[in-house]
């Protein structure tokens, strides 16, 4: 196998996995060596290989299982598998040794994950994975048209085989979710996204061709009437789902998500105990095995003489033989007819006692039915519970949407707040700046002053000096004022005299 990564569709039976399957092909990717037929069930085809279905089912049958029991089988310890383990690998390098790009789909895949997760780990394989969505309604109406089987045993098939899906996300290098009504309605843009995942170039014809030719509203064989009810929790899954699907949330996020582990939990907590009960009631229970065989080997004997009824028509077109020979042959053919009449009348009978033992089935159900009514009101009690807790989460919901509204607007109240205080803060220094430039003239202006003032002590004290002198002066003028005047009075007085 040249390509360690192959593509493994996973999903439940009628899922719409064999559309996803026949877009891979139809993009070259090698899906097996023989692959099954289309018939009145997928018109299209199944794009399964017959030697993986038919060592999936050796698998189940080993550990007491069917695709269709309430629970996957326990593989436990995988030391005691070896051989089978051996067997996968060789099964795998006889159809794909060599193929370039490859992958394969069986529906039984998801409930034997622990064993072919091991065969991928010692290969060194690790797969991508297109994982199918689809409403588990529609998979319930499409088994009940087909299988007979109930809702809600059919949603619990669902639910056990996507958990099973879910488990290849530890060996896988990639996965991703696929919508089967949204694949119906947008055919051309999923074959042209699910090409540049494979990183894959089929032409546009090839693409056209697929979304023109295989897609069509006949593949939508389970439509659900209003009146299909499941159980709550189911719907939830499928809802959460869905939500992933649509806003491509990767599957390994889904998985490590709140909701789904608590939804999870619930499973684990209140339907599995449930669901293993009814393993146990049907543990070592062959009827169903038995029945089948005998409708295989009824459905074989008549493939035989519808093959020898042809062979002999044919011959006898081919011969050109005379009208007697013509007519011989022809009573050959009567004779070979009431031969054919005679098995079928022996195939009859083993019908009847096929519908008698179906008839005996049936009495056992029936006898079984008050236990299955017993279950099913604790199931309806317990979606009556969750859809209370689901109307006061609802209430909680809307409290916390009011709270963080005023949170908002708390938040918004606090950034204006804090808008103005940087305002603040940014005036404050301004303010700050042209204080220090203030204090720093105030500084150089009074050290100004204290020379200024040194300055003025000296001049009053040359002025208080001047003031003395000017004084000392004054006297000395005024003596000598007074000694003029004298000597200019004696002056006067010689002169009259």
């Amino acid at each position: 196998m040249k390509n360690r990564q192959p593509v493994i569709v996973l999903g439940m039976h009628r899922s719409g996995t064999s559309a996803m399957a026949a877009a891979l092909q139809h993009m070259g990717v090698v899906m097996g060596g023989s692959l099954y037929a289309e018939n009145e069930w997928n018109p299209k085809g199944y794009f399964e290989d017959q030697a993986i279905v038919a060592f999936n089912n050796l698998l189940l049958r080993e550990c007491d299982r069917r695709w269709d029991s309430p629970l996957p089988p326990v593989i436990g310890d995988l030391s005691e598998w070896e051989g089978r383990v051996e067997d996968a690998t060789r099964l795998l390098d006889g159809l794909f040794a060599g193929a370039a790009l490859w992958g394969f789909k069986d529906p039984r895949m998801c409930v034997l994950a622990p064993f072919w997760r091991e065969v991928f780990a010692r290969r060194g394989i690790q797969p991508r994975l297109l994982m199918a969505v689809r409403d588990p309604a529609e998979v319930a109406h499409s088994l009940q048209r087909r299988d007979g089987i109930s809702a809600s045993r059919a949603a619990w098939l669902w639910m056990t085989h996507l958990l099973g899906a879910l488990d290849y996300l530890d060996v896988a290098v990639d996965a991703r979710f696929l919508d089967f009504s949204d694949l119906l309605k947008r055919p051309a843009d999923h074959f042209a996204e699910l090409a540049d995942w494979l990183e894959v170039t089929p032409p546009d014809v090839v693409r056209d061709r697929f979304a023109a030719d295989f897609i069509s509203p006949d593949l939508a064989h389970g439509r659900v009437p209003a009146s299909e009810q499941l159980p709550l929790l189911a719907t939830r899954a499928y809802l959460l789902l869905r939500e992933a699907a649509a806003n491509s949330v990767p599957p390994r996020v889904f998985r490590d998500s709140a909701a789904w582990k608590d939804l999870l939990r619930d499973f684990r907590e209140q339907v599995l105990p449930e669901l293993e009960s009814v393993q146990r009631f049907l543990e070592r229970d062959r009827q169903l095995d038995v029945l089948e065989g005998r409708l295989d080997a009824t459905s074989r004997g008549l493939s035989v003489a519808e093959q020898i009824a042809a062979d002999r028509l044919q011959a006898l077109d081919e011969s050109g033989l005379r009208e007697r020979e013509l007519a011989d042959a022809l009573a050959a053919a009567e004779r070979l007819s009431d031969a054919c009449h005679r098995e079928l009348a022996a195939h009859g009978q083993r019908l009847a006692e096929t519908q008698e033992a179906l008839e005996t089935c049936q009495n056992l159900a029936l006898a079984r039915q008050d236990d299955l009514i017993a279950i099913e009101n604790r199931l309806r009690e317990t979606e009556l519970a969750f859809q209370r807790s689901q109307e006061l989460a609802l209430a909680r919901q809307h409290e916390l949407g009011v709270l963080d509204l005023r949170l908002g607007e708390t938040q918004k109240a606090l950034q204006q707040n804090e808008a103005l205080a940087l305002e603040r803060l940014t005036q404050l220094a301004a303010l700050d700046e042209q204080l220090k430039a203030t204090d720093a003239a105030f500084t150089e202006a009074e050290r100004l002053a204290l020379e200024r003032q040194g300055e003025i002590s000296v001049l009053r004290k040359q002025s208080g000096e001047l003031a003395e002198r000017m004084d000392a002066l004054t006297a000395e003028l005024d003596a000598i004022r007074s000694t003029r005047w004298w000597r200019t009075a004696n002056y006067l007085g010689l002169i009259k005299s």
